[in-house]
């Protein structure tokens, strides 16, 4: 009996709950899919030569991610043309990569393929070039031997784009002048030793090259007298100034104030890149591009402005609120997946809100009908006793009372629902005895 009424019981619990639970179950499972794994534990980004600026600056953030428990593997390129390349090769492995502004074809910045990140800082296009007269505008190149860059380098596609813009062309015969594809360092040496006319790179004014050219006798700093057009026409270039003295304070380099443009250093991901990945580049950027430089004011950087690709809703929430609460709190991976479960809990906390308000009542009830379904039986048997009730109809409602109180004595309900449990008793009894007293009177039973 004992391991019946358990079993009844374990019944009414699954019947009652089950299909609440099967519910929130399946709301676990629709939202799962709705929601990214765990972070990698491997990344990759790629930069540009392994002398250059880009190259030294993913390896500090490859700290930063090392720091949050990711490894950011950081690989050399030709420039930033191979890294968009890269980025957008089906089936990479690139999930990340630091790009010079200017150098994204139009079909691919709405192609939904890359997202961005952060712009970092502004890196200004040098011209250095030889000449006795001085040059304030590209279009008094024509003619000349100008490196513009090595092959897939960003360089290489803003110097040929803003030198088109200015009547240069290397198919025009016109003009004579021959473009060499040549890097910053081999460009650098080659202007030294008087072998090309002007070089054209672009570089942080940090760069130890942009010093040699500036103390090098017969080598002069272009002033971009037409700056203003320039970054009117190209809208990823800034119009910036260089003051005088701000390279070297002691040798007063610059001699004078420069006007240049400049594109932005971009970071740029995979828009099927993991978010988290997104989040902590934007994270590092943020630590790593807040001071300022030469040519910014501090907290100019990084920002959503200057990108090409469509900003990423994460590195765009993080650049104007900062860190996540649980990110203020909780180390990156903790955030990440606390992050994750909450969105995992909506739909419990959703369904949870009209189960704690509708369960008492429905708990009442379903624990009330236990004991009030016989009530439908007993009064049955109640309205069909009559004065002249057949011996057989008397024995018939005298067997199905018992049946009624053999199955009743059998019921489990919490002792808060004891008393209407002994009145059905009672109320059984009661009838019972009103069967019996009949049953004696007419029958003698």
């Amino acid at each position: 009996m004992a391991k019946s009424s358990r079993f009844s019981a374990a019944l009414q619990f699954l019947m009652f709950w089950g299909p609440t639970v099967l519910l929130v179950l399946a709301a676990f499972w629709v939202t799962s899919r709705f929601v990214q794994p765990a972070p990698p534990k491997h990344a990759v980004i790629v930069t540009g030569r392994e002398d250059g600026e880009y190259y030294a600056m993913a390896r500090k953030y490859a700290a930063v991610f090392k720091a949050n428990g990711i490894e950011l593997e950081v690989r050399p390129s030709a420039g930033s043309v191979e890294n968009y390349e890269q980025l957008l090769k089906e089936n990479g492995d690139v999930d990340l990569a630091i790009v010079q502004g200017g150098t994204l074809s139009e079909e691919n910045r709405t192609g939904g393929k890359l997202e961005g990140v952060a712009s970092l800082y502004l890196e200004p296009m040098w011209v250095f070039y030889r000449d006795d007269n001085e040059l304030d505008r590209l279009s008094q190149l024509a003619g000349r031997q100008i490196s513009i860059g090595a092959d897939g380098s960003g360089t290489q596609v803003l110097a040929t784009m803003l030198l088109r813009e200015c009547g240069i062309t290397p198919a025009n015969p016109a003009n004579n002048t021959a473009f060499l594809h040549m890097d910053a360092k081999n460009s650098t040496q080659a202007i030294i030793d008087g072998k090309i006319d002007a070089a054209i790179m672009v570089a942080s004014p940090n760069s130890p090259l942009v010093h040699d050219l500036l103390t090098t006798p017969g080598v002069r700093l272009m002033n971009f007298s037409q700056a203003g057009a320039l970054s009117r026409k190209c809208q990823f270039l800034s119009n910036v100034t260089l003051y005088r003295g701000s390279i070297d304070l002691p040798k007063n380099l610059p001699a004078a104030d420069v006007q240049l443009v400049a594109p932005a250093a971009m970071l740029v991901a995979r828009e099927s890149s993991h978010k988290a990945l997104v989040l902590l580049g934007a994270m590092a950027a943020a630590e790593m591009n807040k001071y300022g430089t030469l040519l910014s004011e501090p907290g100019q950087f990084p920002t959503a402005r200057y990108m090409e690709p469509p900003m990423a809703k994460e590195a765009v929430h993080f650049l104007e609120k900062g860190p996540s609460l649980l990110q203020r709190f909780f180390p990156f991976a903790v955030a990440s997946f606390l992050d994750r479960m909450l969105i995992m809990l909506l739909p419990f906390v959703t369904l949870l809100i009209p189960i704690v308000r509708f369960a008492p009542p429905l708990y009442v009830w379903r624990t009330r009908s236990r004991i009030y379904r016989w009530y439908k039986q007993i009064r049955a048997i109640d309205e069909q006793l009559t004065a002249d009730a057949t011996r057989d109809a008397l024995k018939e409602h005298l067997m199905r009372i018992e049946k009624i109180e053999a199955e009743v004595r059998s019921v489990h309900v919490p002792l808060s629902y004891m008393e209407e449990l002994y009145n059905l008793r009672l109320h059984i009894n009661l009838v019972e005895q009103k069967v019996r007293e009949q049953a004696s009177q007419a029958h003698g039973i």
